[in-house]
């Protein structure tokens, strides 16, 4: 059993001393913190992004165009729960001296979704449906349970940041020369953060 565990050892020293290896072991670690650590829909236009990714998890590829108050919107029937739970967990964006209570953790991980009771709501944002292909993965593991609109959220942020890992470590892999420079630059603090939301921005770099 001893010698069994050495060698597996012996086998990670080696794995994490290439820069793919290295790459897998921090991004998945760091990404995994900040997928549940940031609050939901705390990233650059995450609530817009979750609202398309949610309408691609329904094959809803084309958004409606909507004139609301004179100003031209794009957006989907989504249900009603989602918008619930955007408008509650945005309550602390853009305003840094806003505090969010984990609490509402305990409030809305168990919300029913209702996919049935749904409204039509400008997302502010239209991308190719392509982009939000891993975020609608992650939502429809979470329908099948009918998890709440929270769980949605964190499946497709772990689904974006398995994708993101995947295509950057496949780049590392093919990149000719100057690998490590490209795991540093593939690990900055700002790139892993974005990776581990609901952004359109993670097939755009990984491609």
């Amino acid at each position: 059993m001893t010698a069994y565990i050495t060698n597996v050892f012996q086998k990670f020293k080696l794995f994490i001393k290439k820069p793919e290896g290295f790459f897998i072991i921090f991004s998945t670690t760091f990404g995994l913190i900040l997928v549940f650590l940031t609050p939901p829909l705390q990233s650059p236009d995450e609530q817009a992004h979750f609202y398309q990714s949610y309408a691609v998890s329904n094959l809803d590829f084309v958004p409606d165009k909507q004139n609301t108050n004179g100003k031209i919107y794009y957006g989907s029937k989504l249900p009603e729960s989602v918008y619930e739970a955007a408008t509650v967990f945005l309550s602390v964006s853009g305003n840094p001296y806003a505090k969010f209570d984990p609490k509402i953790y305990k409030d809305y991980i168990t919300q029913d979704l209702d996919a049935n009771e749904t409204s039509s709501l400008g997302s502010g944002t239209v991308n190719t449906p392509l982009v939000y292909t891993p975020q609608a993965v992650g939502i429809n593991i979470g329908k099948i349970f009918n998890a709440s609109p929270l769980a949605l959220i964190w499946l497709g942020r772990v689904m974006n940041l398995l994708v993101w890992i995947l295509l950057i470590f496949l780049a590392i892999r093919i990149f000719p020369v100057a690998k490590w420079a490209l795991v540093v630059l593939a690990l900055n603090p700002v790139s892993v953060f974005l990776s581990a939301t609901l952004t359109a921005d993670v097939v755009k770099v990984g491609l």
